[in-house]
């Protein structure tokens, strides 16, 4: 692997997550999956990740209140939001609590996101 620094996705839609966890592993990034914030946050071992990424709409605490959660307890590594939905107060208020990018669903730019905010690390 180029990188055994690991990223945490956390998204309810499995098919999502699968994607995204073949598609960072595929660049050689160690990479774990959680269906819930909730799942997430029960895990010691997530909290240390090198890097976030947040699906905006899921049950339960959702990607923007588990962003504040993480910033706000000093998390500062990179962390990315995905939505399905083009909502701009929504980016705003995202990028306002710390996100380094919100890209709506499906992205291709987000593996490039990940490689890139890791290297400079």
């Amino acid at each position: 692997m180029k990188n055994d620094r690991v990223v945490c996705i956390v998204d309810d839609d499995e098919a999502v997550r699968d994607s995204i966890l073949v598609l960072l592993q595929a660049e050689g990034l160690a990479a774990c999956a959680f269906a819930s914030a909730a799942e997430f946050l029960s895990d010691a071992t997530a909290l240390s990740a090198a890097c976030y990424i947040l699906d905006v709409h899921m049950p339960g605490m959702d990607g923007v209140e588990l962003l504040r959660h993480l910033r706000s307890n000093g998390v500062t590594v990179p962390i990315f939001l995905l939505t399905g939905r083009a909502d701009p107060g929504l980016k705003r208020a995202a990028l306002d609590a710390g996100a380094n990018a919100v890209l709506n669903k499906p992205t291709a730019e987000l593996v490039n996101l990940v490689v890139a905010a890791l290297g400079q690390m």
